[in-house]
């Protein structure tokens, strides 16, 4: 498994941290929220899978070097990752084992939810590693180790058998690390998500 692609759930992936993370001003709100969730349910909401490990370590580390260049007054890069000024957090990503799961510590480095797909044998991607801490509409834990086509059936997304999936996957076999693509998911009646890649 030596390709993967982030989707940064809720609006973009293909990732490159220097072009797809930004803050906002709402970014204390989310952190607090995202805390909580991380307190009420852990590893529920975050987890890396051991084969998505490297993968996992690589994100922490486009943060680590993105995040304190990207914004100087909120983060201070250190000889072992970074330090949030705002939270008082230390983010120590070089230390084994690590203090919590990959994925839950770059959760608590950004506002949105992270998911990492990795490309199997069997030319599919599957959903191994995630912080999905703020998502309303599914869980972690219900789609952790499905392929990409099962992560969207098993959430009944209208219709993507008949006109989503032949492309989506296409997409996603043509997606590079190096070629970051943005994803905009629009909210429609009764909360269907439409994405546009």
């Amino acid at each position: 498994m030596d390709r993967w692609v982030t989707p940064l759930l809720g609006w973009q992936h293909g990732f490159s941290a220097h072009s797809n993370t930004e803050l906002d001003s709402h970014y204390m709100k989310f952190h607090t929220d995202k805390a909580n969730r991380i307190i009420d349910r852990g590893s529920k909401c975050s987890y890396t899978d051991p084969a998505a490990f490297d993968g996992a370590v690589e994100l922490l580390e486009e943060f680590c070097g993105y995040l304190p260049e990207r914004y100087p007054s909120l983060y201070k890069r250190t000889a072992v990752g970074m330090d949030n000024l705002l939270t008082g957090e230390v983010f120590n990503i070089v230390e084994r084992p690590l203090i919590e799961d990959p994925m839950q510590m770059a959760g608590r480095m950004v506002q949105d939810d992270l998911a990492i797909m990795f490309e199997k044998e069997d030319g599919q991607y599957y959903l191994l590693a995630g912080s999905i801490l703020l998502a309303g509409f599914w869980k972690l834990e219900d789609k952790l180790g499905m392929p990409l086509s099962e992560i969207h059936t098993s959430g009944d997304v209208p219709g993507f058998k008949e006109k989503l999936e032949k492309g989506m996957m296409n997409f996603f076999r043509r997606v590079q690390p190096n070629g970051p693509v943005q994803r905009v998911c629009l909210l429609q009646r009764h909360f269907a998500a439409a994405c546009i890649y």
